[in-house]
């Protein structure tokens, strides 16, 4: 499988206005540029991780926009009728345009500021694996993205062939953050809840980076471990 990664499938921060819905024309055009360099697999952050924004699919918590899902659904179909396969994350390590985890962590109460390693407290992170309620909020948002079904096609994301696989998160071990790589016991979790939804489906651990204290690659429940790789000197990772 080869592909590239096209992240704003679901929702795309580089147009007017910013951010917007993709447009069909614009998703069928990625579409053909793919399969024309016989692409195989996109991985898209954005049919995946959307929330904490008025055009996202949880726009607040509990609170889901079946707008957004008009994008996401039509570019799942564009994939199918290219016969291309989908890799999607399901969290950010951080916000940016689409959500992140510490979305989830400012919903459940606790504060914080600031961006990269200035994050104050430096280890507020870390409450996204440990924080019972914020690891519900997380897996009732998986519940309900893996069992939408799409408009154009009739089919529940789960039991969509066109979706390889998901991942637990996009790079949640970014060494700029203190709060460390996820945890095993909630990759485990994680991943046991999306084979459960979607047993035809690969679950990818999303925590990038080898540490091997964690115990990421004895998870028996991950099907795919992978990595991101950076120059040393890149300023963010």
């Amino acid at each position: 499988m080869v592909g590239p990664s096209v992240y704003w499938l679901g929702l795309d921060e580089n147009v007017i206005p910013d951010p917007s819905y993709p447009s069909k024309t614009r998703v069928l055009e990625i579409m053909g540029i793919v399969s024309a360099m016989r692409g195989t697999t996109i991985r898209s952050h954005t049919l995946g991780i959307s929330f904490g924004n008025m055009l996202s699919v949880e726009s607040s918590p509990g609170v889901y926009n079946q707008t957004a899902y008009e994008a996401i659904d039509f570019a799942i179909l564009a994939a199918r009728m290219y016969g291309i396969k989908l890799m999607i994350p399901l969290v950010d390590n951080y916000n940016w345009y689409h959500g992140g985890k510490y979305q989830f962590i400012g919903w459940d109460g606790f504060e914080w500021s600031g961006t990269g390693a200035a994050i104050t407290p430096p280890d507020v992170g870390a409450h996204f694996y440990n924080t019972t309620s914020i690891v519900n909020m997380f897996t009732a948002y998986i519940s309900e993205h893996l069992n939408h079904v799409n408009q154009y096609t009739g089919i529940a994301y789960k039991d969509d062939p066109t979706i390889m696989g998901w991942e637990t998160g996009n790079e949640l071990s970014a060494v700029i953050y203190a709060d460390g790589p996820a945890p095993p016991e909630w990759t485990a979790h994680i991943c046991g809840l999306i084979k459960s939804l979607a047993p035809n489906h690969l679950c990818v651990d999303g925590t990038y980076g080898f540490y091997p204290e964690t115990g990421q690659l004895n998870v028996t429940e991950v099907d795919i471990f992978s990595d991101h790789f950076y120059p040393r000197d890149i300023a963010r990772i």
